[in-house]
């Protein structure tokens, strides 16, 4: 909280007192916290911490998007690279990373619908949560000039496109190989995205 205090530029004196009285408070917490815990088993009080555990990762994950949209927009303002391709690659690259450890992990420890199904929900949530959020918001007061479908938006218009025909070659693939993914398949949409990123790369340079 007073880390995004600090981002708003709200974080006042008042505020630097209220740190500086919670931090004794904390470490009192911690100590009885480490008195009454055990290796092999968990306090009774566990439940009191999930949610305010829940609000703290919530908080580090704002500020750390905050801290990569204004390098993003850093990035694009003194090299004048095209956002949409900064998206696809910087952006997607951080957004996608947790997914990446974490997927390959459960793949690796026998999980391994699991993980599949965590990477396609992930990025369905994403779409449609947070990018549907972020549209209502924008969208509350006036309607939203977002004209995807014309000359100006060829690159979307490319990765679009190649995000639909990575799905259906995943679809495919899965249909052929009776619903499970093989060695081919993975190579086959590797190979694509390497395609895409040549593509954006040439693109980009030629505008």
């Amino acid at each position: 909280v007073f880390l995004i205090w600090r981002l708003e530029g709200t974080f006042d004196w008042v505020s630097f007192q209220l740190l500086y009285a919670i931090i004794p408070v904390s470490f009192l917490v911690s100590f009885i916290i480490w008195k009454t815990s055990h290796v092999d088993q968990m306090p009774p009080y566990q439940l009191l911490f999930a949610v305010p555990a829940f609000i703290l990762s919530i908080t580090w994950i704002t500020v750390a998007a905050n801290t990569l949209m204004n390098f993003l927009n850093s990035i694009q303002t003194i090299f004048g690279v095209n956002k949409t391709f900064i998206g696809m690659t910087l952006l997607a690259w951080g957004n996608s990373a947790g997914d990446f450890f974490t997927d390959g992990t459960l793949a690796r420890n026998g999980f391994g619908m699991m993980a599949v199904t965590g990477c396609y929900a992930g990025q369905m949530f994403n779409t449609l949560i947070g990018f549907g959020s972020g549209l209502l918001i924008l969208t509350a007061d006036s309607p939203l000039n977002f004209p995807l479908f014309s000359a100006e938006y060829k690159f979307q218009l490319l990765v679009i496109g190649c995000l639909l025909t990575s799905l259906l070659i995943a679809l495919v693939s899965l249909m052929i190989n009776n619903w499970v993914f093989t060695k081919k398949s993975v190579f086959g949409l590797g190979i694509l995205y390497l395609c895409l990123s040549v593509l954006a790369t040439i693109f980009v340079l030629s505008s």
